[in-house]
């Protein structure tokens, strides 16, 4: 099989872990940062880019378990599933406290290569594994959903196992996955759920799930991911929405998650912060992607984005730091108290709101 130069052939030829030639350790945060600026690229879905940094970390450790998730997930995503199963295989033989996450992950592979057939039949063995309990509810909806998808799987001849059992015979049609029951899953099954719903989405969905979005008591994060889902599967130009106790229209335009603002903090904080403390202004930076996703469509308008920035570089220094440390970065931004007040309280307004995510 061949894989990236960059990935697992290359890990088999390994030195020690953050050593050159000369056994002089190089870097010790070096892996920290790797998985830190992988990660980031990851959530702004630059996986080609991201794998290549997963990859790089895999060279310091071949036994990284969070640089082999990464490179599986973005494997997952690039359509190389090849490398993504040589990667969660090894995974799933490691004793480890996160099987249920890698589990996770392997079902999504096995999805996204619409083998629905050995998914089915990797949940009813899961079904049986004490340690997969707390997910029998979510392995209920996927295999749902697997159910609701078998007349796209191509013809996959069925395991010895599954012969014996008769489980393909036991197969049946189902609805698929339910918008009211995801609030009673965890975020990380959410998204996964979500994400395999938003394949199923058509036109004659869009009513359900305009309902969902103006219904007072729903989980603002989850209307967050299906107006996303709308976005990728082009079901509206606007719709409406509740969240903060408002109503608000939504349109699929540039201002869409304030994803023009948020470039335009972004840059600004590079701009103002990038030479002089990278560091911190890649953590303000992740600090302002949430936060400007999360608050969409609530205005943002009561601040600059002079301000916004010196806000997050703010917040990303520390509730420890000093006054003239504070006026520091608000002398660096050009902003004056006020504005950065006025920021602020539009943050607090938002994130003491009663479900607003956890950062």
């Amino acid at each position: 099989m061949k894989i990236d130069e960059t990935g697992l052939e290359r890990m088999r030829k390994l030195k020690k872990p953050g050593q050159n030639e000369g056994n002089v350790f190089l870097f010790p945060n070096l892996p920290a940062r790797l998985l830190q600026k992988a990660m980031g690229l990851v959530e702004e879905k630059k996986y080609k880019e991201a794998r290549r940094l997963f990859g790089k970390l895999l060279d310091l450790d071949s036994q990284n378990q969070k640089g082999l998730y990464g490179w599986t997930i973005c494997s997952i995503e690039l359509g190389d599933y090849a490398s993504a199963e040589e990667t969660i295989t090894r995974l799933m033989d490691e004793k480890t406290p996160h099987f249920m996450e890698i589990f996770r992950l392997y079902l999504t592979l096995l999805i996204e290569k619409k083998d629905y057939k050995n998914a089915l039949w990797e949940i009813k063995k899961a079904e049986g594994e004490p340690e997969l309990r707390k997910m029998s509810e979510f392995l209920s909806h996927m295999k749902s959903f697997c159910l609701s998808r078998l007349d796209e799987t191509p013809a996959v001849a069925p395991s010895t196992n599954q012969q014996k059992n008769g489980f393909e015979n036991s197969l049946s049609k189902h609805p698929a996955v339910d918008l009211s029951t995801l609030e009673s899953h965890d975020p990380e099954n959410r998204m996964l759920l979500i994400r395999h719903l938003t394949d199923t989405l058509n036109q004659e969905d869009l009513p359900e799930i305009q309902r969902f979005l103006l219904e007072e008591n729903q989980s603002q994060e989850i209307k967050t991911m299906l107006l996303c889902a709308i976005q990728e599967n082009h079901l509206a130009e606007t719709v409406t929405i509740r969240k903060f106790g408002n109503v608000y229209h939504v349109a699929f335009d540039q201002q869409f998650l304030n994803r023009a603002t948020a470039e335009r903090i972004e840059q600004t904080i590079n701009h103002v912060l990038g030479s002089e403390n990278p560091t911190l202004a890649e953590l303000a930076i992740q600090l302002s992607r949430f936060f400007m996703v999360n608050i969409f469509p609530k205005p943002i308008t009561t601040a600059s984005e002079q301000a916004w920035a010196s806000f997050f570089v703010v917040r990303a220094a520390g509730a420890d730091q000093t006054v003239e440390e504070k006026q520091h970065f608000l002398n660096l931004f050009a902003v004056s108290e006020d504005a950065y007040e006025r920021a602020r309280e539009t943050a607090l307004e938002a994130e003491q709101y009663p479900d607003w995510p956890d950062d």
